[in-house]
């Protein structure tokens, strides 16, 4: 509204896709509509909450965001990396910005969003039937992160109308090796901003 855009066009990946679904289910009739790439989009089973959400705890968070996480993050983002892009090859441009993601407000910020992710999962899933605007869905056939059938195909079925494409061969991380399709995601929800 403050910048005067009008009937965007939402895309979320991951977490970001939780944050797209809530725009939308709150501002729909505003949207023209969303384009969803590797979501989280029901309550599922996630050891790696527990794992990333201690920086978020108050104070503790602080100490442990500033030294702990940043040595544990550079001994386990290749094996995060590898399982993010999974089937796929990690690409570099993703490992040249791990300086970016091992930062103490990146890390709290994580955390916090693994914190939030399953409690907000369980209560804006009760609503996805509600929307009825245009949803793209992207996911990668050999995600490790959000599995294909617990969350892409499951929110296709729940969302009347939405139309799922699948990414054989593609991971968690789908848009490094295939922006083009994103961009014609967008476009086929909105042709104007194609």
């Amino acid at each position: 509204d403050q910048l005067n855009v009008e009937r965007p066009v939402v895309v979320g990946h991951s977490w970001g896709a939780l944050a797209a679904l809530a725009i939308a289910l709150e501002h729909g009739s505003k949207l023209a509509g969303l384009v969803l790439i590797s979501g989280y989009y029901f309550a599922t089973a996630r050891p790696d909450v527990a794992l990333f959400s201690p920086p978020a705890v108050p104070l503790l968070g602080d100490i442990v965001a500033h030294t702990v996480s940043p040595l544990a993050g550079r001994l386990l983002l290749p094996a995060a990396a590898k399982a993010s892009f999974a089937p796929a090859p990690v690409d570099e441009r993703f490992m040249a910005m791990r300086g970016l993601m091992l930062r103490p407000s990146q890390i709290q910020a994580t955390a916090a969003d693994a914190a939030l992710m399953t409690p907000a999962a369980v209560t804006m899933s009760k609503r996805y039937a509600e929307l009825s605007l245009p949803v793209h869905v992207l996911a990668g056939e050999g995600d490790l992160i959000t599995h294909l059938d617990e969350h892409a195909e499951k929110l296709a079925q729940t969302v009347r109308g939405a139309t799922l494409r699948r990414f054989p061969g593609l991971g968690h991380l789908l848009h490094y090796a295939r922006p083009a399709d994103v961009v014609d995601s967008v476009g086929a929800v909105h042709p104007e901003a194609g």
